[in-house]
């Protein structure tokens, strides 16, 4: 059984599912790219979402990473605050 809220309660205050929208984005040596834009409930989900995006990046673009060496994939909040980064970077070594 669910506890009744209290008097006086807000529900409006603390919605149940607080969905946000978030950016996914793409910086290189030769460009930046807003590239995909995710409503998630929780950051847990977001960065979740933000693993399997750069794995789809590496399978539909392994070529690109050979010519712009350095990746930076970041995720954004609304008011652009960046949350997380993964970076990529491929070296040819002697």
């Amino acid at each position: 059984m669910i506890p009744e809220p209290a008097a006086g309660f807000d529900a409006t205050v603390f919605p149940e599912s607080a969905v946000a929208t978030y950016n996914i984005n793409i910086r290189t040596e030769s460009h930046i790219a807003d590239t995909l834009r995710v409503d998630k409930d929780d950051l847990t989900e977001l960065r979740i979402e933000l693993a399997r995006f750069v794995g789809e990046l590496l399978k539909d673009h392994a070529d690109l990473i050979w010519e712009d060496q350095n990746w930076q994939i970041d995720v954004t909040d609304d008011a652009g605050l960046i949350l997380y980064v993964v970076k990529i970077c491929a070296v040819e070594t002697p």
